[in-house]
């Protein structure tokens, strides 16, 4: 993620990166509200179609911060970010990547910074800012008044 990305999220995406950080992408509560955001949207009315996502924006510096402190400091010093899950699969994979990291974060002090989640509620921090980009840039573009294009591309395994 770059830094607009987080910008972006960190400046429109809080409130909706809370919900979804305490209780859960599938929770009967989280679609009910999507559904009555989805219908104040098809209303016939001028600015139905905008006005969630501009009180979204309006209102997003009220909800605290999503991150945990030390990782929304680092992110806010830094260009790039990358948030990773890991499965370990057999008893060395982790112990390469680890050790691969380290030796990463070794050739390029001044520039890298790896942080470990602490604890379930940094991975549901973490996992529900990632989850709100998209949505977060659209209740930027409408809160900012800015036509958007969002891209989302994967680099080749050789990059």
């Amino acid at each position: 993620m770059d830094r607009d990305a987080f910008d972006v999220i960190d400046r429109s995406g809080l409130g909706q990166g809370l919900v979804i950080q305490y209780l859960g992408v599938s929770a009967p509560s989280v679609k009910s509200m999507w559904n009555v955001k989805l219908w104040i949207e098809d209303l016939p009315l001028p600015y139905a179609n905008i006005v969630c996502d501009y009180l979204l924006h309006v209102f997003n510096p009220v909800f605290p911060p999503l991150l945990p402190q030390r990782i929304d400091k680092t992110s806010k010093t830094m260009d790039h970010r990358v948030s990773m899950t890991v499965g370990e699969y057999n008893n060395e994979n982790m112990e390469h990547l680890l050790r691969r990291l380290k030796q990463f974060q070794n050739d390029h002090p001044d520039d890298v910074v790896i942080h470990e989640c602490q604890s379930d509620k940094e991975v549901r921090a973490l996992t529900a800012f990632r989850f709100v980009a998209a949505s977060a840039f659209r209740t930027y573009c409408v809160g900012e008044g800015l036509q958007g294009i969002s891209v989302d591309y994967a680099l080749p395994k050789n990059y």
